[in-house]
């Protein structure tokens, strides 16, 4: 339960912080490839 707050309270951030620096798209794009490609292909 604890560990599920902390991971809760950590995306909250993650999206805030992502919000401000306006980098959402970019993290969504990113992420899309990661999956497309596999995780280890990073562009």
């Amino acid at each position: 339960m604890e560990a599920t707050m902390i991971e809760a309270v950590m995306e909250v951030a993650i999206n805030s912080s992502m919000q401000r620096e306006n980098n959402h798209d970019h993290a969504i794009k990113e992420a899309t490839s990661q999956m497309r490609y596999g995780s280890s292909h990073i562009y």
